[in-house]
C-alpha cells in the first residue's frame, strides 16, 4: 500500500537525520590548522572477532580448493582423456579453481578495510568563509520541482559567512531560469557555448565533469570551499557546519559524505540499491580513511578550489568522482609541500533517490562497471605511481570488486557449458560431499557479511540482513560482463544521467535483453545435458543459477507493474471521490494542510494518494499547489484565533468526508481542527501560544526561522531561543537573530 510505503521511507529518512552526528560532538581545535585527528571505529575485541571470521572462511575455502585440487578430481587422472578434450577439461578445471579464489579474495578485501575503518573528529567550522553550494539538472532526466526543493534546502543551510547557491544547467532550460530567479539563487550554463562543449577532455559536453568544470572556469575563484551535491539529495541544515571545519587542515583537498537513499521501500529495485549502499558507507569509506584514501562520491562532496585548479579539475572520465580522488591524492600541496588527502565522515549530511526502475539501476551499474574497467585498462600508471602502498591496497581493492564479479560469472559458465555440451568434466567428484564443502565455505562468507552489519550508519541498516542487495547484485553480473567486453573492445560508453522522480526510465522488453540472452543460454545448456544425458549435478546447479539470474529480473518487473496497476484502480476511484467531495472552501482547507504534509513527505508522493506532490481539483487535472515554499517566520500567527473563522466550524465535515472516501486513511493525516480551545481534544491539536516553554498541553514556542525545521535533531527541535544542546550552537543563535548566510554578524567564540 502507498500509505505503508510512505511511512516506512519517511521513518528511514528520519534515523538518516538522526545521523547527522554519527562522528560526535564538534571538537574547538588546538589551532587555527589543526590537522584532521581520526579514531578506530571498531574496539580491539571487534578486530579479534574479524579476524577468526576471515580466517575461518579462508579455512573452509582452503578444504574446498585442496579437495578439488586431489589427484583423483583433476580431469585426465585415470587416463580416460587425451588431446584437446584433456586440454579443455584441465581449462575448465581451473576457471573453477579461479571462481573459488576470487570469492575469498572479495572476502580478505573487506576485511582489509573493516581492519582500518576510522572516522575522522569533527572540528568547529571557520567562520567568513566563501563558499558555494552546486546542484546541477538535466531537464530531459531531472524533474524541475525535485531540484527546487533541494535548492530550497540548500538555502536553508547554516553557516556563519557568505554563502551562494548555484543551479548549472545542461538545458539552459527557461522554467529552470525562472525557478531560479523566484527562489534568488544563481543560474549557469554552458549550453551553446562551444568551448565549454568539447568531444573530450576537461569541458566534455554531456558529462557531469564537464559541466562542473565550465563552472569552474567563471566562477570558481570567487570562492574558498565548494560544495557540490546531485539534484535528488536533500541536504540538512548542518551540512556545512560538519564539515567545514576539515579545511582548518591546509591539506585536506576535499570532504565526503554518505551516499543514502531515503526511498529504499518504494520498491524492490530502491531497496536492494540502498542496501548495496550500506557496506561500503559503512566499512569501505572508512577502510578508505585508515589507508589514507576515502574515495570521492560525486552526490554530495566539498572540495577546496586550490586543490582542482592544480590537478585541472573533475577528470575526464565516465565515473570522473573516483579517478578525480586517485589523482588528487597522488599529487603534492604546492603551498605546504605534503600530500593532499580526502576526509569521509560518517555524518549523513544528505538524503537522496535511489533508482527505482531496472533500466536506471542496470545503467547506473554498467556506467560504474565501465568506469572501473576503462581506469584499469587505459594504465593510469603515473596516477598510481604517485599513491603510497596503503592507498594502492585500498584501490586495488575497490577496484577488484567489478571485474571480480563479471569474471567469476563467465568463467563459472565456461566451465559449465564445456561439460553440459561437449560431456568433457571440468572436474570429477562425490556430489554429496561438493555440496557440504562448498555450502561450509559460503555459509563462512556469509556469516562474516552478517557480523559486519554492525558498522552500518542507522538502526534500519543494523537489523536487515540485506538479501535483497546480495539478489541485485547477482542480477546485475551480466551487466558487469557486457561492460567489461565494451571496455575491453574499446568501445565508448555514453554518459547517462539516472533518471530521478516522474521521469525515471520506463521498463520495458529491452530493459532485460542481456538478461533474456543469458537465460536462453542456462536453458539451452540444461536442455542440451538431458539429450545427451551429462547429468553432473553440480555443473547443473551452475546454470540453475544462471537461468534465475537472468529470468527473475523481468519476472519480478511484471510483478509489480501487475500489482501498481492493480492498486491504481482503488487508488484512482480515491482520487476522483476526493475531487468530487473536497470543492470550495473546504477544498482550499484541504490544499493548505495538503501543502504542510507534502513539504514534509520530503518529495511529498508516498504517503496517500492524496500526497503525490499535487493538489487534485474538481476538474480532475493536477496541477502544482500554489503555496509550495516555506514561509518565511514563525510558522503559526502569534494569535491563534486569527485562524478561527475559517476552519474550526468544518473540522468533523473533513474528516468524515476523508473517511467517507478512504474508510482505511491513517487518522494521523487527516486534517485537524486548529481551534480556540484551552487543551487539545480528540478533533483538535494543542493550542499553540506565544509562551516561553512547552507543557503538556502545548507544544514548544517554534522559533522564528526561515522554513521548516523537519530536518532538524529532536534536541534542537523542541529547545527554546535560549536552549544549551548539543546542537544549539552559536550558528543557531545567529540563526534564530536574523537573515542566515551574513558574514558581518559575529558567532560567539569561534
Amino acid at each position: 500500500m502507498k500509505s505503508d510505503v510512505g511511512r516506512s521511507n519517511l521513518t528511514a529518512r528520519r534515523a538518516y537525520v538522526g545521523c547527522a552526528t554519527t562522528a560526535g560532538p564538534l571538537v574547538a581545535p588546538d589551532r587555527p590548522d589543526q590537522p584532521v585527528r581520526f579514531r578506530r571505529v571498531a574496539a580491539r575485541w571487534e578486530h579479534a572477532v574479524l579476524t577468526l571470521l576471515i580466517l575461518l572462511n579462508a579455512a573452509t575455502a582452503a578444504v574446498f580448493i585442496l579437495w578439488l585440487l586431489r589427484p583423483e578430481h583433476i580431469p585426465g587422472w585415470n587416463g580416460g582423456l587425451d588431446g584437446p578434450a584433456l586440454w579443455l577439461a584441465r581449462f575448465g578445471f581451473g576457471l573453477v579453481i579461479v571462481v573459488e579464489l576470487i570469492r575469498l579474495g572479495q572476502n580478505v578485501a573487506v576485511w582489509v578495510f573493516a581492519m582500518n575503518a576510522k572516522d575522522p573528529v569533527p572540528m568547529d567550522p571557520p567562520v567568513g568563509l566563501r563558499v558555494a553550494l552546486l546542484t546541477t539538472i538535466v531537464p530531459s532526466k531531472e524533474p524541475i520541482e525535485i531540484v527546487e526543493r533541494t535548492l530550497r534546502k540548500m538555502q536553508q543551510i547554516v553557516y556563519c559567512g557568505s554563502v551562494d547557491v548555484w543551479i548549472l544547467d545542461e538545458g539552459d532550460d527557461p522554467a529552470v531560469k525562472a525557478m531560479a530567479a523566484r527562489l534568488g539563487v544563481h543560474h549557469f550554463s554552458r549550453k551553446g557555448r562551444p568551448e565549454y562543449n568539447q568531444p573530450e577532455g576537461e569541458f566534455r559536453a554531456r558529462s557531469k565533469a564537464g559541466n562542473h568544470n565550465s563552472w569552474r572556469a567563471e566562477h570558481e575563484h570567487r570562492y574558498d570551499v565548494v560544495a557540490q551535491m546531485d539534484p535528488d539529495h536533500v541536504p540538512l541544515p548542518c551540512f556545512l557546519e560538519r564539515t567545514i571545519g576539515f579545511f582548518r587542515d591546509p591539506d585536506v583537498a576535499f570532504v565526503v559524505a554518505p551516499q543514502v537513499y531515503g526511498n529504499m521501500y518504494e520498491n524492490w529495485v530502491a531497496h536492494g540499491a540502498s542496501v548495496q549502499q550500506y557496506l561500503f558507507s559503512g566499512v569501505v569509506e572508512r577502510g578508505g580513511n585508515g589507508l589514507d584514501a576515502p574515495l570521492l562520491i560525486g552526490t554530495n562532496h566539498l572540495y577546496r578550489p586550490a586543490a582542482w585548479r592544480q590537478i585541472g579539475g573533475y577528470q575526464d572520465s565516465i565515473i570522473e568522482d573516483h579517478l578525480t580522488s586517485m589523482v588528487v591524492q597522488s599529487s603534492t600541496n604546492e603551498a605546504t609541500g605534503n600530500r593532499w588527502k580526502g576526509v569521509y565522515t560518517p555524518d549523513v549530511l544528505a538524503v537522496g533517490e535511489g533508482p527505482t526502475s531496472w533500466a536506471d539501476y542496470f545503467n547506473q551499474q554498467k556506467r560504474w562497471a565501465y568506469g572501473i574497467w576503462e581506469i584499469l585498462l587505459t594504465g593510469k600508471r603515473q596516477v598510481r605511481a604517485g599513491l603510497t602502498f596503503r592507498q594502492r591496497l585500498l584501490y586495488g581493492c575497490v577496484q577488484f570488486y567489478y571485474p571480480s564479479v563479471a569474471t567469476g560469472l563467465l568463467l563459472g559458465n565456461l566451465a559449465t557449458a564445456f561439460y553440459l555440451l561437449f560431456g568433457v568434466a571440468s572436474i570429477e567428484l562425490d556430489g554429496g560431499t561438493w555440496l557440504t564443502l562448498w555450502g561450509a565455505s559460503l555459509g563462512s562468507w556469509f556469516l562474516m557479511w552478517f557480523w559486519l552489519r554492525r558498522f552500518n550508519l542507522a538502526e534500519h541498516e543494523r537489523v536487515e540482513v540485506g538479501m535483497p542487495g546480495m539478489a541485485l547484485a547477482l542480477f546485475a553480473g551480466p551487466v558487469y560482463v557486457a561492460a567489461g567486453i565494451a571496455a575491453l573492445l574499446r568501445r565508448p560508453l555514453t554518459y547517462a544521467v539516472t533518471a530521478k522522480g516522474k521521469l525515471r526510465t520506463a521498463e520495458s522488453l529491452g530493459t532485460f535483453r542481456l538478461h533474456l540472452v543469458w537465460a536462453a543460454l542456462a536453458a539451452a545448456l540444461l536442455a542440451v545435458s538431458f539429450v545427451f544425458d551429462h547429468d553432473y549435478t553440480a555443473l547443473r546447479f551452475w546454470s540453475v543459477l544462471t537461468l534465475f539470474t537472468g529470468i527473475a529480473p523481468p519476472i519480478i518487473a511484471l510483478t509489480s507493474a501487475l500489482t501498481a496497476r492493480a492498486e491504481a484502480r482503488p487508488a484512482a476511484a480515491t482520487v476522483r471521490g476526493t475531487a468530487r467531495a473536497l470543492t470550495g472552501p473546504l477544498a482550499a482547507d484541504w490544499q493548505v494542510y495538503y501543502d504542510d504534509a507534502g513539504h514534509h513527505e520530503w518529495h511529498g508522493r508516498e504517503s496517500m494518494v492524496w500526497q503525490d506532490g499535487y493538489t487534485v481539483p474538481a476538474d480532475g487535472h493536477r496541477r502544482r499547489p500554489e503555496r509550495s515554499a516555506p514561509v518565511a517566520g514563525p510558522r503559526w500567527p502569534a494569535n491563534p484565533r486569527n485562524r478561527v473563522p475559517r476552519q474550526v466550524n468544518r473540522a468533523d465535515q473533513r474528516t468524515e468526508v476523508l473517511r467517507r472516501v478512504d474508510p482505511d486513511a491513517p487518522t494521523d493525516v487527516l486534517p485537524r481542527v486548529r481551534g480556540p480551545v484551552d487543551g487539545p481534544t480528540e478533533a483538535q491539536p494543542p493550542v499553540r501560544r506565544p509562551v516561553d516553554g512547552p507543557t503538556e498541553a502545548q507544544p514548544p514556542v517554534r522559533r522564528p526561522v526561515d522554513g521548516p525545521t523537519e530536518f532538524l535533531p529532536p534536541a534542537r527541535r523542541s529547545a527554546g531561543p535560549d536552549a544549551e544542546t548539543e546542537f544549539l550552537t552559536p550558528i543557531d543563535r545567529l540563526r534564530s537573530r536574523g537573515p542566515r548566510h551574513r558574514a558581518e554578524e559575529t558567532c560567539g567564540d569561534r
